[in-house]
Order: C-alpha cells, then structure tokens, then sequence
C-alpha cells in the first residue's frame, strides 16, 4: 500500500499530486478502430478517432503518456509483457466483422492475461458477432455474454443508453447517443450466457425498443471460484457501444457547457470501470485543525482494508482542494472531527458539490460541521444549507447531547455487522454529536446511527444515495472509535455501500509511474500530448492551438508548448498535419 502524505501549499495541489496517483498501475490502450471516425457528441462539425475522448477522461483521472503510466498504440503486447499492465483497454469502433479485428495470436494474450489476474476492457459495434464467429469461448466464459443479436446491417436507432435500475454496477446514468450516425450502426446485444447474477455478472447498461425489453449494451464480469476450471481470477467488461460518442448535458447545470457536462460524465462514468477493476483512490481530508487525534488509526484501517488512499492535512494550508484535483478520486474521507470551526468555508463545498454532482462518493464524519453552517431546528431544504440539504441529505436539528455509543438502524447496513451494530468511542470527545434528521424522499435516504444504546430517538447518521452520487454522514467523529468498530464501518462503507470489492488486487509493476519519460520512447510518429497546461508535439506540422469556436489561439511547434499564459478555460483543439500530410485534430479538456 502506498501512502502518500502531503502538508503542502494550496498552488502546489495540481502538480504534486497529479503525479502521485495510482503508483505502479499502468494502462494500456489499444487503438484499434482501424481509422474510423466518429462525430464528437462535444462539437459535432468535428471528426474523431474512437480512442479520443475515453483519452481524454483517463487524462483527467492522472493517466497519461507523459506520466509513463498509460500506453496508447498497436498492437497490443504479447504475454507475458502484457502482464506490466493493470488493465488493457480496447476500442474497435464501429468495424464490421472480419478476421483481422483481433488476431488468434491476440485473444490468447488476452486469456492468459485474465488467468493471471488482468482486467480487460472491450468495447466495439460488433465485437460480441466478431467473437461469436471466431472465438465463442472467449465471448461465453471470459466475458460470460452470448450473441443475443448481431444488430443486422443497419442503424439501430439508439438515441439512449441508460443504467439498468437493477444494476448496481454505477450510478445512473442516462447517455445520450448519435442515432442514425456510424456509432450507431449493426450494434450488437449481449445476453447471460452463464445466467449469473449479481456480484458476478453485472448487465448495466441498456436502451429502450418499443415494444420490447430492454436490451443490455454493456455487461461486466467476475467469476465466482465455484467455476472450476471456467475460472480466471481477472476481470472483464464488454460494450457494444462506444465510450466516446455518449453525451450527457445535464439539465438545471446552467454555470457549465453542455460540451463540459459531457465531459465530466463520461470521465465519471469511467471511474466507475476503473473502481470494478481495482483501480480507484480515496482521498483523506483531515480538517481536524491542531489535533492529530486517530489520523494514524484511521490511515491503519484503511491500509488494512487495502484502500489506495491520499492524505491531505488541511492545518497548514488552510485551503480545500478544487475540482479538477478532487475530480480524480472515487470516493473523499472529509473528517472534522471535534475542532469547533473547521478550515470549510462555504465557497470550498461547491467544489465539493461539483465533484458529487459528477458521480464522487463522500464520507463525512465530525462534531462540528453541521453545527457550523447548518441551520437549527425543523427546516426546509431550500432553508438549510446546500451542501448538507442537497448533497448530504440532511437537516441540522441541534448539538444539545452527546454520548459514547451509538447504535445503527435496524435496517441500515451497520446493522447486521457484530462491530457495527453497535459501535463505541474510546474517550469523551470536548464537544456535543450532530443531531440531525433525513429530508423525507424514499428509500434511497436511510438513517444509519442513534445516539447512546438501541431505542435511542437522537439520529446522528444518515445514509444518502443520489442520483448523482453517495453519501455518508456521521455527526460524530470516527477517529475517536474503537479501533474494531472503525475497520468494520469503513469496510462495511465501502463494500455495502460503495461497492467496492476490496478482496481484488489489481496487477501493478515495481516501477514508480511518476517518471517521465520522452514521448519517442513510447510510441514514434505523430503524437500529440496535453498536460498540466503544456502540450507536447512530435512530428507534427502547421500545428496551431483552436477554441470550440474555431478562433486561433496559438500556433504551435514540435516539441513543449506552454499555454498557462491562456486565460480560456474549456474544450481546445490542436489541427495539425501528421507525416502523410494528412490534416488531423486532437482534442483535451482545460480547466
């Protein structure tokens, strides 16, 4: 496990822990749509390859060619240099069924790959009719889908491609997708071929037919041990449709464009893939001012539970993380613990608020948060605070009563648990619980804790699942608990609730991927790179720097480009001819 622990000043977030993200994971992208194009969902006037805006979203998270720890190219490695990798993407875009879109000699690196342990991710119109013809063993047991329909040879008229409500896979998401455009074309559907379920199989996304059931577009897969020799101990997912021609503009967002909002969905919705394959780290906001009280027993606890986490101790900073920083992690540990004013002003939650908008997981967990800014007494959400009101849930009652037990809900996921159904501090803390009250909504908001011994009336926790995000609220601080009942609420958080699967292990080399390394030694030719306001040019000619609009805002030449001086924020476009002289574009998102 490998911690990272950062006391350092605000200007120096971004940099610093971009390149502290995901230590010795490494991800390969094989670019195999043969050329196809696409119209891009954020600029349709503009033609891209499959690969860019899934690039794109892992650019966001901190993978990137620069960073040595994602690899884009062709073909994909042989084994067992394949194993250097945590997890292998492929794009195939919308070619029609042949022989050549993987060789024999590919699939079986692949299968060795997932016997080893490797996650596979494989998205194309057809690749479920590719596998069916050429391999269906490798269709049926690695991937657990059968050829339910190849799509036949013409547009589907798919304008939707949403989450099963059943499915716990993600958050639900509700893409937008180009109906009667290349993308949508002979789009296969997938069926159970195992007739598994839940934690093994996860059909998650489909679309709607009139007249008809709905019909899964995107499936993901882990084997249970009880497979015998049909086990692997890898994981897989496989998409009919593609990852960079969803849209998403959410509706009621008005500070951000629509170009944006389709960004930060896809990037959310990627997190989740990454999250299913191992691949996802915690961040740890400790705003408990001068107290050092339970840091080193909560960071244990989460070494134990193998969570991948950073450590941020606001003390000395004094300053929240903005989104693009807090956008890279699955899930935020915000602790307040028991300091009477936390270092949170209200401007610092709406970055907050951003990153759970666009699918982030949070655990809050103090004596004084809602005390500080929420609003006493019986309110309505528009009266209380926003972040505690729309994003936690939660309305502010009062900090009248304290105690050092705290029991869970009979219906809430502490319940069942021996060290979580009732759990204790192992000292007075100085300063009175957070009472506080669900808003009424459905089943999806759940009291998790009572103040003192069962019975007790006084809530202190709620449990709140969005259609955004989760979250969990705990008006007292969990630094002070029983080092037993702190590991069972933080496991039980994240696997009941999260979901996440922390008996997985993700394949990881020995090399620290926070060396750079020269672009020519990944892959020769053109290459375009963005980063931490450089951009980075190989072989590139008449190269210049475009906004959505079209405007120039900058010619570029080959080598390091720095744009930090560029006030303009949003989607950019660098037009440029590649050594065939052939006029290309390249697309990154700037924030």
């Amino acid at each position: 496990m490998k911690r990272v622990f950062l006391v350092i000043i605000f200007l120096l977030f971004s940099l610093l822990l971009f390149s502290q993200n995901f230590v010795g994971i490494k991800i390969f992208v094989l670019d195999n749509d043969s050329g196809l194009k696409l119209p891009d969902p954020d600029n349709v006037q503009v033609q891209i390859g499959y690969e860019e805006n899934l690039l794109q979203s892992f650019s966001l998270l901190g993978f990137s060619v620069d960073s040595n720890n994602l690899r884009v190219g062709y073909p994909l490695p042989s084994y067992p240099d394949i194993l250097e990798y945590g997890a292998v993407f492929i794009v195939c875009g919308h070619r029609p069924v042949s022989p050549n879109i993987l060789s024999p000699e590919d699939i079986e690196n692949l299968k060795n790959y997932l016997d080893y342990g490797g996650c596979v991710y494989i998205e194309g119109n057809n690749i479920a009719d590719f596998l069916n013809n050429y391999d269906s063993e490798f269709l049926n047991q690695y991937f657990n889908n059968y050829l339910f329909y190849n799509g036949g040879s013409q547009y589907s008229y798919i304008e939707t491609i949403f989450t099963d409500t059943l499915s716990t896979f993600c958050r639900q998401y509700k893409f937008l997708y180009p109906a009667g455009t290349p993308p949508d074309y002979s789009i296969d559907n997938l069926g159970n071929f195992h007739g598994l379920g839940e934690p093994y199989y996860f059909p998650f996304f489909v679309f709607e037919e009139k007249g008809k059931l709905y019909r899964s577009t995107a499936t993901a897969y882990t084997p249970p041990e009880s497979k015998g020799i049909l086990y692997f101990p890898g994981r897989t997912v496989m998409s009919t449709t593609d990852f960079s021609a969803y849209s998403c503009p959410l509706q009621g967002i008005k500070s951000i464009p629509d170009s944006t909002k389709n960004i930060l969905m896809r990037t959310s919705y990627l997190r989740d893939i990454l999250k299913f394959f191992g691949i996802g780290r915690t961040l740890v906001l400790d705003d408990n001012g001068l107290e050092e009280k339970g840091t080193l027993d909560l960071l244990k606890v989460l070494d134990e539970n193998k969570i991948d986490y950073t450590y941020l101790n606001l003390k000395n900073t004094e300053s929240y993380p903005n989104y693009d920083f807090l956008s890279k992690f699955t899930t935020v540990i915000l602790y307040t613990g028991e300091m009477g004013e936390p270092f949170i002003l209200p401007d610092d939650t709406f970055n907050l608020q951003r990153y759970l908008t666009f699918g982030g997981n949070i655990i809050v967990s103090g004596e004084n948060l809602a005390q500080s800014y929420g609003v006493p007494g019986v309110n309505s959400q528009k009266d209380e605070f926003p972040f505690l009101s729309y994003y936690m849930w939660v309305d502010y009652r009062s900090s009248s009563y304290d105690d050092v037990s705290f029991s869970a809900d009979k219906f809430s996921i502490y319940a069942s648990n021996e060290y979580t159904a009732v759990i204790e501090q192992i000292e007075q803390t100085k300063s009175n619980v957070d009472e506080v009250y669900p808003f009424p909504r459905d089943t999806f908001v759940n009291v998790n804790y009572y103040l003192g011994l069962p019975k007790a009336s006084v809530i202190v926790g709620v449990n709140n699942i969005a259609t955004t995000h989760r979250s969990v609220f705990f008006g007292f601080p969990f630094e002070y608990l029983d080092s037993r009942n702190l590991n069972a609420l933080i496991n039980v958080t994240f696997t009941k609730f999260f979901k996440y699967d922390l008996t997985f292990t993700t394949l990881r080399t020995v090399e620290n991927n926070t060396k750079n390394v020269e672009v020519k030694e990944v892959e020769k030719g053109t290459r375009i790179l963005y980063s931490n306001d450089k951009i980075y040019i190989e072989n590139a000619n008449s190269a210049k720097l475009i906004d959505c609009l079209g405007n120039t805002i900058k010619v570029l030449s080959n080598g390091e480009n720095y744009i930090g001086d560029i006030s303009k924020k949003g989607v950019f476009f660098v037009i440029y001819k590649d050594n065939d002289n052939l006029l290309r574009t390249y697309k990154f998102f700037r924030m």
